[in-house]
């Protein structure tokens, strides 16, 4: 194929003969739906550009929907073999598949819309088309948060969206569909249910009375950028800091907060087992977590509120919620004012959080 550069580039790395499949299974048909590539390609060339070995090259190629793919967009592949065999490499195999693909000709900087996906990832029908819209509005990127579900659960209530090759799914179908089959890994971070957590403390659920979802996260990840003049140093992943790196400010940033509108979720086939610790959720982990873990791009995605609706209805209100990070806030204050007088915080100010701590916010 020409390595003439493209106005949107979807890049999938991919390996493993289980990854593989969710991607001709999942991701691939999700960008089939109404709203994915068919809008992409209205006046725009689009390349699909797949980091993977031989083996998942070969798979992908005999599947039906990436022939379908093939009729409406350019396929290529970029063979990552070492990245996944180097022990010094594997770890980050995925942004460096991305950083190959991005050191390509495929991309122009200041043009190029790149979609960044994950194997194992499903999009909601129109995702691609409010991409396009969010980024040609000013916005330099668009962020969406992870929610994960359980692939044994999510596969039969995805089958009546099934359209022969494509995966047409409704952003608020997908939502209420992901609230019912969460995976642990997600659902340990429902705080009024119980269990949380206890070292990596990166976002709060809240659970409504209707059974709903509101978010909030320090870190999102970006879905989609217009690609930089230049491309930072490679990063462990591709996330916030990733956009820092290549002068990205805040405003240029788009947040997808509404669940039936831009909707990516992920399926795992992992074993249902939290990676974490967890415990009691506790206000002091999570403050101290936002105070020493954050920086002030992460705060600026905490302060966003997200949410996932099981009904056609506005998601309840979540005060617990709304306090939760009104306190986070005072704590960064209370952080400023130590940094100046550290004997006034730890004699009056420690103590008044402290009790509004255990009083107010709880």
């Amino acid at each position: 194929m020409s390595e003439a550069s493209a106005d949107i580039v979807v890049i999938v790395p991919v390996w493993g003969t289980h990854h593989t499949t969710l991607c001709t299974d999942f991701l691939l048909p999700s960008l089939l739906a109404r709203g994915n590539l068919d809008a992409a390609i209205s006046g725009a060339s689009v390349t699909i550009a797949f980091c993977c070995p031989p083996d998942s090259q070969a798979v992908i190629k005999a599947s039906p929907t990436a022939r379908a793919l093939s009729e409406i967009a350019s396929l290529s592949f970029v063979d990552n073999s070492d990245l996944i065999q180097n022990p010094e490499t594997k770890y980050k195999a995925m942004t460096e598949s991305i950083y190959r693909v991005l050191n390509r000709s495929l991309v122009e900087p200041g043009r190029t819309i790149l979609v960044f996906t994950n194997p194992d990832a499903i999009l909601g029908a129109g995702m691609i088309s409010d991409i396009r819209a969010a980024l040609s509005g000013g916005h330099k990127a668009v962020m969406v948060p992870g929610l994960r579900t359980r692939l044994d659960v999510i596969q039969q209530s995805l089958e009546p969206f099934r359209r022969g090759v494509s995966l047409d799914v409704p952003a608020s179908s997908l939502s209420r569909t992901a609230l019912q089959t969460l995976h642990p890994d997600s659902a340990a971070y429902i705080w009024n249910e119980g269990m949380y957590p206890v070292h990596w403390q990166s976002l709060v659920f809240h659970r409504t009375e209707d059974g709903s979802l509101v978010m909030h996260s320090f870190h999102l990840h970006p879905i989609a950028i217009i690609c930089p003049e230049q491309l930072p140093k490679t990063l462990d992943t591709i996330d916030g800091d990733f956009l820092e790196e290549c002068g990205f400010s805040t405003d240029d940033m788009a947040i997808a907060r509404n669940g039936d509108s831009m909707v990516v979720i992920e399926v795992s086939g992992e074993p249902y087992a939290f990676s974490e610790p967890v415990a009691k959720p506790s206000l002091k982990r999570l403050a101290s977590f936002a105070l020493y873990h954050t920086t002030d791009i992460h705060w600026f995605f905490f302060r966003h509120r997200i949410t996932y609706s099981v009904s056609d209805r506005a998601v309840d209100a979540a005060p617990g919620l709304d306090r939760l990070v009104r306190y986070i806030e005072f704590q960064k204050k209370r952080r400023q004012l130590a940094k100046r007088w550290p004997r006034l915080d730890k004699k009056l100010v420690a103590p008044i959080f402290d009790l509004i701590g255990r009083t107010f916010i709880r």
